[in-house]
């Protein structure tokens, strides 16, 4: 398996690095995972390379500063990436930015949804090989991935306080509920959680290792399960398969 995964920020670069590494158990000999920032690449941070350089499973993960940069990185850097022997090349962004928000304003119909979605693969399937790309999106944002997730405990290890009760309090979110089917902004709701403990949340690299690095294997496979955020399981199964 050798697979590039190309990424709209560095949240979703790390949440795809800790994915993958619980998933191999963070077995050295399983895999190799290189992450790399396409712009400003000698002063944004990014996870360090992990793995065994000859190992079975090859993953490259690519940030690429911003949504809309997405779909045109993998369509002009495809062929370059299939000579170098990479089979599938996958692409994750948001639904939720400007583009989404000028043509159906703060809807979060499931028509509206799925016709922006299909709109952008319609793009991606123009490409020669196109068979061996898949463009994914987290609904609204990776964050509602990161809300769903970290419900299992990662909250409790932030503060103690962080309670569902205390949640609904003071963000009105109730975290049983599917959130990808109630939260148009899902950063702002996660930057009001943690700011209601004194913690900030600004998608700067301490802030996004100061959740997703508490993420265990459990924790992504309790995600899978939970029948929340299928377009998590559609990522992961794309990954994985």
């Amino acid at each position: 398996m050798k697979k590039a995964i190309y990424v709209e920020g560095l949240s979703e670069m790390v949440f795809v690095y800790q994915m993958i590494k619980n998933h191999f158990d963070e077995d050295w000999n399983q895999f190799h995972i290189s992450c790399l920032n396409l712009r400003n690449a000698s002063t944004t941070p990014h996870p360090e390379d992990y793995g065994c350089e000859n190992a079975e499973n090859q993953f490259l993960v690519r940030n690429v500063g911003n949504d809309e940069s997405v779909v045109s990185s993998l369509i002009d850097d495809f062929k370059g990436l299939h000579n170098q022997g990479y089979e599938q090349v996958l692409g994750l962004r948001d639904v939720y930015g400007k583009n989404y928000k000028e043509q159906y304003g703060s809807s979060m119909e499931k028509a509206d949804i799925n016709d922006f979605i299909n709109s952008m693969q319609a793009t991606l399937q123009s490409c020669v090989g196109s068979k061996d790309l898949s463009l994914h999106f987290a609904i609204m944002e990776v964050e509602t991935w990161l809300l769903a997730i970290a419900d299992n405990h990662v909250f409790q290890d932030i503060d103690s306080r962080l309670t569902d009760d205390w949640i609904r309090d003071k963000a009105n979110v109730n975290m049983d509920e599917d959130m990808e089917n109630t939260l148009f902004h899902p950063y702002v709701t996660l930057k009001k959680i943690l700011e209601s403990v004194g913690k900030s949340y600004d998608k700067h690299w301490d802030d996004i290792k100061n959740i997703v690095y508490k993420l265990n294997k459990n924790d992504f496979e309790s995600l899978f399960h939970s029948g929340k955020c299928n377009s998590y399981r559609t990522f992961h199964d794309s990954v994985f398969k």
